[in-house]
């Protein structure tokens, strides 16, 4: 991903904005002008950019003062000119409570903005650093070009403003959003690495004139999405631009391929990625300590194998630990002619490529370009990108954002550098979504009924899902093959989720053993179901109660005692609310029990009933425990509750 967020705090994280950031990531002097301080550090000054600049009195491509910085972030959210405007309304008679309140864009905040971060691809800013003067204005171009467009699409698309009580109304700022973009030449190593800071502002300005915060979670959540987009958008107006092509190069075995500029060869990415390599050996350490990281009681206090979440929280752990600290900045030019030193030095490329870097890249693109055509269909892509999305995603569930995201992804890939039709992702999304997607989303919010927040799932076979994935299958002589039906003696472990049968199964249990607790209705107090005839007839667990009947209550060693000697049995079901027929029906896990009731040692059995009687091994085990008088059974020598228990205890231990 080569576009990065990070939020602005008033404060602390603003100053270190104002003292790093705006000077080239450099280390501004105490007590220097903004202006001095960049020319030092031989940065461009930083420029507004937004629609929203003319309601706030600037204008795009404006240079950026430290005042108006201060008080549109530092300040928690005031008009950049508020230092104007109060000592104008000051002047003509107005209270300083009420000047300094005009000079506010509506409530003061604390996250006054977030900060996008920009980079191209590494074969392009190699390029724009081996090249001559001409490509380097060329890609700088296109660069800020795609910035652009990204920030007119989360104008349009992204940007929410909320109010109301709970943020209950959503709106979108009709006038536009503010930023100051601010230039970065190298990175922290001192290697070639062109970005840019987008410093975005979180106010806007709503349709009735009232200043309101833009919501900052939905900026995080379609940051992906304009990654996408300005990769896609970059790489186009450079490959246009020069005559170039891109090809795709793997990274990461296993992993999906990036799109880079095709003949700039790869040794020179390896050369400008030594952050990479130190992040690399440092999160070998941490996999290692975090896999082998135990409790007091000497068990793994993680799980053995690195998923993807820790893997991404290690990386950022990782990158934190190797960071080097920030250099002294130097001017461009003097950058430039120490890189192509440095890589013909040191990157093992002959200094004739170096030297020729963009004659070779258009050598390799006029093949690619005879190779490859452009042709771009939007059914077939739809159908990539659903698959692709449904399987990326944990669960198969995704929103709208994700596919679109995905379906910038794979235009790069088909259009190898050229320009495509506007809105041809967005028809990709809409084939995606109507043909290969169903919408499972139930919005309890008015958050939720908006199209970018319905949650859509693959409209798939189940028999293509992965194992982990396939929802219970009803057996029976109508549920299909017997290979495709769950093994009765095979437990099936409850995933744990919410929506898991077998956990809802449990929590109604618990909620009606709990009930019989406190009213005696329905269940007895060790938790099995009344007879109808206790329960003073009709559905067991809906009758009067002993109470109301004017019966006296028996105690709970009583009932045991009815339940072991098998007076305590309902019409057709064991003393525990299993079938009477058919063999074993407890607890354990027999045929025709209720999924609820059915247990193995591991826990919860969820799943489908199986049709097939148990195994001739348990009833084997049961009745020859039975008959030997260890364990007395229910009525019609059908096991009880005892015997289940036992058997638990002996699989247990086995």
């Amino acid at each position: 991903m080569t576009v990065d967020i990070k939020v602005i705090r008033a404060g602390q994280m603003y100053r270190y904005y104002l003292r790093e950031t705006v000077v080239g990531d450099g280390r501004r002097p105490a007590r220097t002008p903004l202006r001095a301080a960049q020319g030092e550090a031989g940065v461009p000054v930083g420029r507004w950019m937004g629609r929203g600049l003319a309601v706030l009195g600037l204008s795009a491509g404006e240079e950026v003062t430290e005042s108006q910085l201060r008080n549109l972030f530092g300040e928690r959210g005031r008009h950049p000119y508020a230092d104007r405007i109060e000592a104008d309304l000051l002047a003509a008679g107005v209270s300083p409570k009420k000047a300094f309140k005009t000079g506010a864009l509506g409530r003061r905040v604390t996250v006054t903005g977030v900060d996008f971060v920009f980079r191209p691809q590494p074969t392009i800013y190699l390029l724009w650093a081996l090249g001559d003067e001409e490509t380097r204005r060329v890609i700088e171009a296109a660069h800020e070009r795609a910035i652009t467009r990204v920030l007119e699409w989360i104008e349009d698309e992204v940007a929410v403003i909320r109010y109301g009580k709970d943020g209950i109304h959503r709106v979108w700022p009709p006038g536009g959003l503010v930023a100051a973009r601010f230039r970065h030449y190298e990175a922290r190593s001192g290697m070639p690495l062109l970005h840019d800071h987008l410093l975005l502002s979180v106010k806007g300005q709503r349709l009735d004139g009232k200043w309101g915060s833009i919501h900052s979670l939905a900026l995080h959540e379609n940051t992906v999405a304009a990654s996408a987009l300005y990769n896609e958008l970059v790489a186009s107006e450079v490959c246009e631009a020069l005559g170039l092509a891109t090809e795709p190069r793997t990274v990461t075995p296993g992993r999906r391929p990036v799109m880079e500029i095709a003949g700039v060869p790869h040794e020179l990415i390896r050369w400008t990625s030594r952050r990479s390599d130190q992040i690399a050996a440092c999160m070998e350490d941490l996999e290692h300590e975090y896999v082998t990281a135990v409790k007091d009681d000497g068990t793994l206090k993680y799980l053995p194998v690195v998923s993807e979440t820790a893997r991404a929280k290690l990386n950022a752990m990782a990158a934190r630990k190797t960071r080097p600290p920030k250099q002294k900045t130097l001017p461009l030019v003097q950058l430039r002619v120490w890189w192509k030193a440095s890589a013909i030095l040191t990157s093992g490329v002959a200094a004739d490529i170096i030297t020729s870097l963009l004659e070779y890249a258009r050598a390799a693109a006029v093949a690619i370009r005879a190779r490859v055509a452009a042709v771009v269909d939007v059914a077939l892509a739809a159908v990539d990108v659903a698959a692709t999305v449904f399987v990326m995603n944990d669960g198969g569930r995704f929103h709208r954002r994700h596919l679109l995201a995905e379906a910038r992804r794979h235009l790069v890939l088909v259009q190898r550098g050229r320009r495509r039709d506007p809105g041809l992702d967005d028809r990709i999304v809409a084939a995606a979504i109507s043909t290969h997607c169903l919408d499972i989303g139930e919005p309890t919010s008015a958050r939720g009924l908006e199209a970018g927040y319905r949650l859509y799932t693959a409209r798939w076979a189940l028999s293509d899902l992965p194992a982990r994935r396939r929802p219970p299958t009803l057996s029976g002589p109508r549920a299909g093959p017997a290979a495709t039906r769950p093994d009765s003696r095979t437990p099936q472990r409850c995933s744990g989720t919410a929506g898991c049968p077998g956990r809802r199964a449990e929590r109604s249990r618990r909620s009606d053993r709990s009930r019989s607790q406190t009213t005696g209705a329905g269940r007895t107090a060790d938790g099995f179901p009344h007879s109808p005839g206790e329960s003073g007839g009709g559905h067991p667990g809906r009758g009067k109660s002993r109470k109301r009947a004017g019966q006296p209550e028996k105690t709970s060693d009583q009932q045991k005692r009815e339940i072991a000697d098998g007076r305590r049995v309902r019409s057709g079901r064991s003393a525990h609310g299993s079938p009477a027929a058919g063999g074993p029906g407890c607890s354990a896990g027999g045929a025709g029990a209720r999924p609820q009731d059915r247990k193995h040692p591991g826990g919860l059995v969820h799943g489908a009933v199986a049709a097939a009687p148990a195994h001739p091994a348990y009833r084997t085990t049961i009745g020859q425990r039975s008959d030997a008088g260890g364990i007395p059974g229910t009525a019609q020598g059908r096991p009880g509750p005892d015997d289940c228990h036992a058997l638990d205890r002996r699989r247990r231990s086995a």
